[in-house]
């Protein structure tokens, strides 16, 4: 297996690990588009965040919630 997906996929695990964190109280399949967005927003608005850490952040939720979860709402995400 090559080594850089290796890293990338445990990357974005702790992505998805991260923004799951910051919701606690729901399940994943309550989660909405608007508690993504405003994670994201938020993300956009920490200090030194770097775009390529930003776009990892943001690939990782669309892999969770639009190829596992496959959640309806998956072609509105900013």
């Amino acid at each position: 297996m090559d080594q850089n997906w290796c890293s990338a996929s445990s990357e974005y695990a702790m992505h998805v690990e991260t923004y799951v964190k910051s919701v606690p109280k729901l399940k994943l399949l309550e989660y909405s588009r608007e508690n993504l967005n405003r994670y994201f927003s938020g993300l956009a608005r920490q200090p030194g965040i770097k775009d390529w850490i930003f776009t990892q952040h943001v690939e990782a939720l669309q892999i969770l919630f639009c190829k596992v979860i496959k959640v309806n709402w998956c072609d509105q995400i900013d």
